[in-house]
C-alpha cells in the first residue's frame, strides 16, 4: 500500500501522469490527495465518492509546500493515523458520527473500519467529472486487492456507478431505490450493501434518520 500512495503522492508533487492528465487537475496545487484511512487489515472497507475535506474541514487545508516540507512518504501511515484519531476525538465530524452508526451495537469499532475514496482529490471545480474518477479509479483498485475486505460498503451514487459497472451485481441504477428495499449483494467474493451519501439527508434534515436505518442494516451486514 505504501509504495502505492508513494507513487500517487510523487505524480502530485511532480504534476506527472496521470494527475497531470486529470481533468479536475488543481493548478493552483492547493489541494492534496486523501489516501483511504482506518485499518488496512480491515474486514469492512467503506467506500464514499471523494473527499469533502476541501468544503467542510478547513483544518485539512494544506498547501503542497507546507506537506511536502512537512512530511516525508515513509511516515504516511503515522500521519493517517494522527489524522483519523483527531477526527475521532471530534464531536461534529459527521464522517466520524456515519462511521460509528455503522459499527454501533457490532463487536466492531471505528478502528475495525477502513475508509477510502473513488477518487483521491476533491472535486475542485465542484462538479463531478466521470473521466477523473476513471482516472482515479485504478488507485482504488489497488487498495481493495491491498486490504482485502470481506464486506464493502458503497456510500453515495459514484462509488455505486463505478463498482456496478466492474462487478456488475445488480441492473438497478437508482441507489435511493435500493435503499428503500435494502439488498446485500454477493459478487466477486464480497459482500456488499449500497447506501445513499449521507449529504442528501443532511440536507434534508434528517441525519439522525439517516444513521439509524444505517446502523440497522449494518449491524446485520458485518456480522
Amino acid at each position: 500500500m505504501l509504495n502505492q500512495i508513494e507513487k500517487i503522492w510523487t505524480n502530485w508533487q511532480l504534476n506527472s501522469e496521470p494527475c497531470s492528465e486529470c481533468p479536475d487537475n488543481d493548478t493552483k496545487n492547493y489541494w492534496y490527495p486523501l489516501f483511504g484511512l482506518g485499518n488496512w487489515n480491515a474486514d469492512t472497507m467503506v467506500v464514499c465518492d471523494t473527499p469533502a475535506y476541501n468544503i467542510e474541514n478547513i483544518e485539512y487545508r494544506y498547501t503542497k509546500n507546507h506537506l511536502t516540507e512537512s512530511m516525508i512518504i515513509q511516515d504516511f501511515k503515522t500521519f493517517a493515523e494522527k489524522l483519523l484519531q483527531e477526527r475521532l476525538d471530534s464531536n461534529t465530524n459527521i464522517l466520524i458520527k456515519i462511521l460509528k452508526s455503522i459499527v454501533l451495537g457490532t463487536n466492531l469499532t471505528v478502528h475495525d473500519l477502513y475508509f477510502t475514496n473513488i477518487k483521491k482529490c476533491g472535486n475542485i471545480s465542484r462538479v463531478q467529472n466521470h473521466e477523473a474518477y476513471a482516472m482515479c479509479f485504478k488507485n482504488f483498485l489497488i487498495e481493495l486487492e491491498v486490504v482485502k475486505p470481506k464486506n464493502i460498503i458503497l456510500v453515495g451514487g459514484k462509488a455505486f456507478n463505478m463498482l456496478n459497472n466492474l462487478f456488475k451485481f445488480t441492473d438497478e441504477t437508482s441507489v435511493m431505490e435500493l435503499f428503500k428495499i435494502p439488498t446485500i449483494f454477493n459478487s466477486h467474493g464480497y459482500k456488499i450493501l449500497v447506501v445513499p451519501h449521507w449529504g442528501y439527508y443532511r440536507r434534508l434534515g434528517k441525519i439522525k434518520e439517516y444513521a439509524k436505518k444505517l446502523n440497522k442494516l449494518s449491524r446485520r451486514f458485518v456480522c
